[in-house]
C-alpha cells in the first residue's frame, strides 16, 4: 500500500486509464496530478494547473483519449488530450455553476451541479455540443451514476433524494 501525498489540499475525485498505468487526482488545490502507477511507489509525473478554482470531479474516456475535469466557481468543464504527456487542455464547455460530479455515458456526457441541475452534452461532435438541463432537485446534484442498459440516469443531491431521469435525446 503507498499514500500520494502531492496534493496540498482535499481531493475529491480519482480516475485511472483502462490500462490501469496513469492515474488522475483532482484536488482543492486547483490541480490535476497525473500519477505514474508502473513505478513502485507511485510517483506524480505532471501537474495540470490550468484551473484557477477548486477541481471537483473527474471522468475519462473509455478509450483512455480525453479526461474532462468539473470545476467550481462556474468555470465549467475542461477536456484534456491524454494521448500525449503532458496532457493538454483542448477545450473548455461552459457551465454557469459548480460541477460536483462528471459521468460519461456512450457518446454523452453528464455534469451535477449546485444549482440542482444535471445538464448534457452530446460527444458526437467536437467541441461537445449541449443537448439539455435536468432540473429536479431542490439543493445541488452531487452524483450520478447510470443503469447497465444506458436508459435510466440517477442522481444525489444536497436535498436528500435521488432522483431517476429517462434518458432520452
Amino acid at each position: 500500500m503507498y499514500t500520494l501525498t502531492n496534493h496540498t489540499e482535499n481531493v475529491y475525485d480519482l480516475v485511472v486509464t483502462s490500462d490501469e498505468q496513469v492515474l488522475f487526482s483532482a484536488s482543492a488545490d486547483y490541480d490535476i496530478r497525473v500519477w505514474n502507477m508502473t513505478r513502485q511507489p507511485p510517483e506524480c509525473m505532471y501537474t495540470l494547473t490550468d484551473h484557477t478554482t477548486l477541481v471537483f470531479a473527474l471522468a475519462i474516456s473509455p478509450d483512455d483519449t480525453r479526461l474532462y475535469s468539473g470545476s467550481s466557481h462556474n468555470e465549467g468543464i475542461f477536456i484534456w488530450d491524454i494521448t500525449q504527456m503532458p496532457p493538454v487542455k483542448i477545450e473548455k464547455i461552459p457551465v454557469d455553476s459548480f460541477v460536483l460530479d462528471l459521468f460519461l455515458a456512450p457518446g454523452r456526457l453528464y455534469g451535477a451541479c449546485t444549482d440542482g441541475t444535471v445538464r448534457m452534452w452530446s460527444l458526437a461532435t467536437f467541441p461537445p455540443t449541449f443537448r439539455r438541463t435536468m432540473s429536479k432537485h431542490t439543493g445541488g446534484a452531487h452524483a450520478l451514476t447510470m443503469d447497465t442498459n444506458a436508459t435510466r440516469l440517477f442522481s444525489a443531491g444536497s436535498d436528500s433524494t435521488v432522483k431517476e431521469w429517462s434518458v432520452c435525446w
